[in-house]
């Protein structure tokens, strides 16, 4: 049994059922599959005797499946990518792009060529991920680093990003929610004049001192 996961945010994942469809009409996949598709439209695959699709599956499932999974192929979300580690089965991931709608950025191809060195594999074209079904990696044997290890380990290798490495390891211990600081608004300069008081100018007539006859 193979099992697939792409997580369950709302960025679709259409280069996967692209290239399950491909693998399944040259029947390079011929065994039992579990597709967990989330918000991605698995298409004619869904139907494919083989297929058992499903948009969403619990944690204790999906941990369940994995473990009895010959390969598991999921996103390369760093959440997906520990818990298959630490689980130590087959794994590889594929990352989402952004050049092709699937995710806002390219930080899960930073993730995944930043932990290729400890031993997850990642794949980013239909050969790769063909070669991986072909010949599936061993089960993880890691342990991948974890909590601050992983992100002095991340900080290191994405300096030679454009992405800040400290932005980068908040946003991993935080587990990507982002901290919002909240800014005063910039004064307007009409606001920033300073009025002062004046007093109306003393008619002439009021300025003439009158003084009494004796």
């Amino acid at each position: 049994m193979i099992t697939v996961t792409l997580g369950t945010i709302s960025f679709p994942f259409n280069r996967v059922v692209q290239w399950l469809e491909q693998l399944l009409d040259e029947k390079v996949l011929n065994e039992a599959i579990v597709f967990q598709h989330g918000a991605t439209n698995p298409g004619v695959v869904s139907r494919h005797p083989l297929v058992r699709a499903t948009p969403f599956l619990e944690f204790e499932r999906l941990e369940s499946l994995s473990k009895q999974s010959n390969l598991v192929i999921s996103h390369a979300g760093q959440g997906s990518t520990r818990g298959l580690a630490a689980k130590k089965v087959p794994f590889v991931v594929i990352p989402r792009l952004a050049s092709y709608g699937e995710h806002v950025d390219d930080h899960q191809l930073l993730f995944a060529q930043s932990v290729r060195p400890l031993g997850v594999q990642y794949c980013s074209s239909y050969e790769e991920i063909k070669s991986s079904i072909l010949n599936p990696p061993p089960a993880f044997r890691g342990p991948l680093l974890q909590g601050p290890r992983l992100v002095e380990y991340l900080m290191e290798r994405y300096q030679a990003s454009e992405t800040d490495s400290r932005q980068i390891a908040q946003r991993i211990e935080a587990g990507d929610r982002q901290t919002t600081s909240a800014v005063e608004s910039p004064t307007h300069p009409a606001e920033q004049q300073t009025t002062s008081a004046v007093e109306p100018p003393i008619h002439p007539a009021e300025q003439q001192l009158t003084v009494s006859s004796p």
